[in-house]
């Protein structure tokens, strides 16, 4: 039964897992030598990943709630279980999903402290707490979700198996970008830096090839995120600087290549941190032509395009394939290798407004979430105490901002 249960959780099919179960309970009631088929805990730890894949809007409550009745029918979940329920809450939409994926987090590190309950926290675990920092949409989040990452840091000293991977340092940033923090392009391209070194110094040390913190991408894109729509005028110039550098880099081809996402975003970064003008359609250009050869020309670049361009300019570059109704047809090569664009735009743009639930969460949710606000306008654990800016020398070469400051915020040498 439980073989048969996991092949829907597999596919994100929480009713046919609990078809199994309801069918198990009937035999059971009906014929006492079936008394044996009872749930055990990886009955319920395939529900809660059947939940988590689901996508389901109460997918959230529903893992949750395998926890309750796995108390109350004394079964005692592990690390999967709980990394599952962990998973369907940081996807989900509650306001609060962080605090409650926090808590569970200390509930799995009492019980295995206390009890001896196999429920170690693992580095699946702590990769959903910080989802869960990630898509909160409250100031102070991303700090949060740093400190996740610098705690995951200082317990591998002790146990390797928790050392941070690209995974946890690309969600820290997609936390920054999506955030309306102060400087998030640089505590953004910071963590990209730390990725990189650490990359480098592993493949230096072993001699070896590691994908463990190697960025992709979606790192890549991220920051390139965190660089659009800075939050005051005076971080224009080093958000486009970094955005600049992050592109560049990219470019390279050593964390692959850019696709449709990054040329939106680094879109985006032109339209929001330069004045119009000849010198920004000259960057756009340059930008769109290399996105064309690329065969990367989606629809969210179209519409950065639309934005970022003068109307000149983008009548000079997409015109001739305007119809009659505006619609613009592109030729397939510009395209052609687009691969996984949604429809409807690019989810790495959309900024919760925070009222999803909000009027549903208990009140000492409320007031702990008032509490990460304080974090809010304030560094991340491994970009604090930055004085360093960065500038453009006179022949226009970028400067990175000092990193006195942040090697004197750590014991560890980055």
């Amino acid at each position: 039964f439980n073989a048969a249960m996991d092949a829907y959780g597999k596919i994100g099919h929480p009713e046919g897992v609990q078809r199994i179960l309801r069918r198990m309970d009937q035999l059971r009631k009906k014929d006492a030598n079936f008394d044996h088929l009872c749930p055990d805990e990886f009955s319920m730890s395939i529900l809660a990943t059947a939940w988590a894949k689901s996508r389901s809007l109460e997918a959230a409550q529903k893992a949750e709630a395998i926890l309750q009745y796995m108390d109350v029918n004394e079964l005692v979940p592990n690390t999967i279980t709980y990394n599952a329920v962990l998973n369907a809450i940081a996807v989900g939409n509650q306001v609060d999903k962080a605090l409650k994926a926090e808590d569970i987090v200390q509930r799995m590190k009492q019980r295995h402290e206390e009890k001896g309950e196999d429920c170690a926290p693992d580095v699946y675990t702590y990769q959903s707490l910080i989802q869960a920092w990630s898509r909160t949409p409250y100031p102070g989040a991303p700090q949060k979700a740093e400190e996740v990452l610098r705690y995951m840091d200082e317990a591998s000293e002790k146990n390797k198996s928790l050392k941070p991977n690209a995974y946890c340092f690309t969600t820290v940033i997609h936390a920054w970008s999506r955030s309306l923090e102060k400087n998030r392009a640089r505590s953004a391209y910071q963590l990209l830096n730390i990725m990189t070194r650490r990359c480098h110094e592993i493949q230096n040390n072993s001699g070896k090839k590691s994908n463990l913190l190697k960025p992709n991408v979606k790192t890549f894109t991220a920051v390139l995120n965190a660089c659009a729509r800075p939050i005051e005028e005076a971080e224009k110039e080093d958000a486009f600087a970094i955005a600049q550098l992050t592109m560049a880099e990219l470019s390279l081809g050593a964390y692959g290549k850019p696709n449709f996402l990054s040329f939106a975003a680094f879109l985006s970064v032109c339209a929001t941190t330069l004045e119009p003008g000849p010198e920004r359609d000259e960057i756009v250009k340059s930008t769109f032509e290399d996105c064309v050869k690329a065969g990367q020309v989606g629809q969210i670049v179209l519409e950065k395009l639309y934005v970022a361009a003068s109307s000149d300019l983008f009548h000079q570059l997409v015109g001739e394939y305007r119809d009659e109704k505006g619609q613009i047809h592109i030729p397939k090569q510009w395209n052609s290798h687009i691969d996984g664009e949604r429809a409807g735009g690019n989810p790495f743009f959309h900024v919760d407004n925070g009222k999803q639930d909000g009027n549903n969460i208990p009140k000492s949710s409320v007031l702990r979430l008032q509490a990460v606000k304080e974090f809010g306008g304030k560094s991340g654990a491994y970009s604090r105490s930055h004085s360093g800016t960065m500038v453009l020398e006179e022949d226009g070469e970028p400067i990175i901002w000092s990193k006195d400051g942040f090697s004197q915020t750590t014991s560890r040498e980055y």
